[in-house]
């Protein structure tokens, strides 16, 4: 039954690396084109690939299927955390993967990007490259990734809104960060009464959205 099989190997995915004597069986399910997308992230999330399953994995990268491409490459990246060069290149083809016109293949790059838990000095440039220009299905995806960045990626959220386009988006992922955004209120009461009427509105909504902590924003 594939929906047992698919289900099997997202369980095996969950435990992590303690599943590592299922991995031969996951190398295998490589083939299965049911199973190939969830065998290859849990090898991933496992921990264990050999340089033969590796191979497979490249290969799989250049697949006809969006999905099995886009895990293939995020597996990659995941399991090479000390390649900079693999993950920064795999970082910039998940964002690529964000204007996909599969739904859940956009999901699958945000939550890869999410995943890889790059340094913010190395995405941000990226997410700033693929937000010029992009549609509203694209950059809703890529702030969910911004998100999940979480605190490291305050500081540098802070200095990041040169372009006036893509202040509000910046404050809306402050916003949504929550408490741990307090550093940025300082630069959010700041546009609370900016001329450009979208981004003083997304800051006031981002200061509420840090809560308490954004309590020096009051006089603004």
């Amino acid at each position: 039954r594939p929906e047992l099989r698919r289900e099997v190997a997202l369980s095996l995915a969950s435990i992590g690396s303690a599943a590592a004597p299922a991995a031969p069986q996951l190398a295998a399910a490589l083939n299965d084109p049911v199973v190939a997308v969830v065998a290859t992230y849990a090898l991933a999330r496992i921990g264990r690939m050999s340089p033969e399953v590796e191979a497979k994995v490249k290969a799989n990268v250049k697949s006809d299927d969006p999905m099995l491409a886009t895990v293939s490459l995020w597996a990659l990246a995941l399991t090479h955390p000390d390649d900079k060069k693999l993950r920064v290149s795999g970082a910039e083809h998940l964002v690529e993967r964000l204007k996909d016109k599969d739904a859940y293949v956009r999901v699958a790059a945000a939550r890869g990007l999410a995943a890889l838990q790059l340094a913010p000095e190395i995405t941000l440039p990226i997410f700033e490259r693929a937000l010029k220009g992009a549609d509203e299905t694209t950059i809703q995806h890529a702030l969910d990734a911004l998100v999940q960045l979480g605190a490291p990626a305050v500081p540098r959220l802070i200095e990041a809104p040169k372009q006036e386009k893509l202040r509000p988006l910046i404050a809306e992922v402050l916003g949504r960060m929550g408490p741990v955004a307090a550093p940025a209120t300082g630069a959010l009461a700041a546009r609370v009464n900016d001329a450009h009427e979208p981004t003083a509105r997304a800051a006031i909504v981002a200061l509420v959205g840090i809560g308490s902590g954004a309590k020096q924003a009051i006089p603004a």
